[in-house]
């Protein structure tokens, strides 16, 4: 499984404990594996990123636990910033 630092993403990096490394997991697009497996290494780097607001939904498991997150965080997933 590949794995990004997901420190900079909105949605993301709210998925671990405070003070814990914020990671993603990366989908490969199937027309990037090839490079991926085969390329340079500057080839292979190329399709690792993580998923674009929209690509992933997110919400709480709990609902009404929502007030365990900052007002700003949870601001922000509701406006989609």
């Amino acid at each position: 499984m590949l794995t990004q630092c997901a420190a900079g993403h909105p949605v993301l990096s709210l998925m671990h404990r405070p003070g814990k490394e914020k990671r993603g997991v990366v989908m490969l697009e199937s027309g990037d594996w090839d490079a991926w497996l085969h390329g340079t290494a500057a080839q292979a780097d190329e399709p690792i990123k993580l998923p674009p607001l929209g690509v992933l939904r997110s919400g709480a498991e709990k609902p009404e636990k929502e007030e365990l997150l900052p007002a700003e965080q949870l601001q922000a997933l509701r406006s989609g910033t």
